[in-house]
């Protein structure tokens, strides 16, 4: 299991040093207090390891070093240099969950309760948790530098969690495809800290963007629009047309700064499934196939962003999203564009698709999928509903009931209530699909949202989920 080690080795030349690695579950100290330096600075103290130009708390230390090593499958050799010798850690990967075992690096007394922010019940990936209010720097920059060099980073943003890689990267762009099982004809989304980041994604930006990214970025809205030509085509399926956003999560606009370069951020589940918004849901889906997931708490906005086209005359939405065609038309209202809805649909398991569906992602017939059987019902379809669930209560086995409005008889299963507003049910819908997968249901019967522009999304990524 990735992030536990067998031994931990540590090499004094020429110096001392106070230093403190954090374990999941346990704290382990090395303290080697020598004379001082010849300019009188210590080499390390008992709460500092210092290298010339910088210090680093060793909290800090031990949470980059683990999430350097979690899933490595050679030898970490860490080097801090100072004015009278040199500092070197070197860290094995273990073959088994196990307490690390060393002479002389004798366990902290009361180890036992210290909470750490590299989750102790992983699969695969390292997950590091994060302050969504006041992200740690020294986490957020060791995954930007994951990101610079080709990796991919699962990380938060108010929509979903998103898989990332460098956007400019062709061969990091392709690991998302390769990672998520996800058909070339379906591009993803470039995420940026800013509007001028994402005008040089663009080779026209025309004033409709200006208005709408004026309005609603940060936030969950991604705008379409002509691409740059050092935007790699893998990004977008081959078209000539980018989607960008600007998300509103502190996590990822820290890691956006730092990266320094966009990233292309699709769901980080696999193809077809239901989206994740929390890190535990990316950890249980992809926590083979990601060097890192960044936890940074539940997302807030809970379904995909809208998705408009602004490479016409008219904003067109291809996704709907919690930001709906009244708000956009509010936006645009003065600027002589129109506002209007042209989503499509391909088959998931085709080897092409039509153009209109190309251009956003969330297109599939069946996306946003539980493992289970979904069925979906009007509130005055009750009746029935709970006919058929009788009648076929030998075959259906655990059912899972979403319901906003009406009841169901479901005596071998769970009832969940879901919001009235449209805003607090999308905040709970993935969450609960996920529960629902997680407690073995094989059927869920959700209670369909009414048929207004503000439940539009929800209404489009239920029927995606039942085909």
């Amino acid at each position: 299991m990735a992030g536990f080690f067998d031994s931990l080795h540590i090499e004094l030349d020429g110096t001392g040093v106070s230093f403190t690695v954090i374990y999941p579950g346990f704290v382990f100290s090395v303290i080697n207090q020598p004379e001082l330096s010849p300019d009188g600075t210590p080499f390390g103290d008992r709460s500092l390891v210092r290298r010339r130009g910088e210090t680093m708390e060793t909290d800090e230390c031990g949470r980059l070093i683990l999430a350097t090593v979690a899933g490595r499958r050679r030898d970490l050799v860490m080097t801090w240099r100072g004015k009278t010798g040199v500092l070197k850690l070197i860290i094995s990967p273990a073959g088994r969950p196990n307490r690390p075992q060393s002479a002389g690096v004798p366990p902290v007394a009361g180890d036992s309760g210290v909470s750490s922010p590299l989750d102790s019940d992983m699969a695969g990936a390292p997950l590091l948790r994060l302050d969504p209010d006041n992200p740690d720097p020294v986490v957020v920059e060791h995954a930007a530098e994951l990101l610079r060099r080709g990796r991919l980073v699962a990380f938060p943003t108010e929509t979903v969690y998103g898989l990332g890689a460098n956007a400019l990267d062709p061969d990091a762009v392709a690991a998302i495809y390769a990672a998520k099982g996800r058909p070339a004809w379906n591009p993803v989304i470039a995420h940026v800290p800013d509007v001028d980041a994402a005008r040089v994604l663009t080779r026209h930006w025309p004033p409709a963007a200006d208005l709408l990214a004026a309005k609603f970025w940060p936030g969950p809205l991604t705008l379409v629009l002509p691409k740059s030509p050092h935007v790699p085509d893998v990004a977008t399926a081959g078209l000539d047309a980018i989607g960008i956003r600007v998300p509103a999560h502190s996590v990822a606009l820290a890691l956006l700064r730092a990266a320094g370069v966009p990233i292309a951020a699709p769901s980080a589940n696999r193809f077809t499934q239901v989206s994740p918004t929390t890190a535990q849901h990316v950890q249980r889906s992809l926590g083979d196939r990601v060097e890192l997931i960044l936890d940074g708490g539940p997302s807030t906005v809970g379904i995909e962003s809208t998705v408009v086209d602004l490479t016409g005359a008219d904003a067109v939405i291809l996704r709907p999203g919690m930001i709906g065609a009244a708000d956009l038309e509010l936006a645009l209202r003065k600027s002589g564009v129109a506002v209007r809805t042209a989503t499509a649909t391909v088959a998931h398991d085709a080897a092409a698709a039509p153009t209109l569906a190309q251009r956003s992602p969330g297109m599939a017939d069946r996306h946003y999928a539980p493992r289970a059987d979904v069925w979906l019902f009007d509130p005055d379809q009750h009746s029935e509903i709970d006919t058929a669930l009788a009648e076929r209560r030998a075959e259906t086995g655990t059912v899972t009931a979403l319901l906003r409005t009406t009841t169901l008889s479901v005596p071998a299963g769970t009832i969940v209530r879901l919001p009235n507003d449209p805003a607090d049910y999308a905040r709970e819908l993935y969450a609960a699909l996920h529960a629902a997968d997680n407690a073995g249901a094989s059927l869920i019967v959700i209670e369909r949202p009414p048929a207004d522009d503000r439940w539009a999304a929800l209404r489009d990524r239920l029927a995606r989920a039942a085909r």
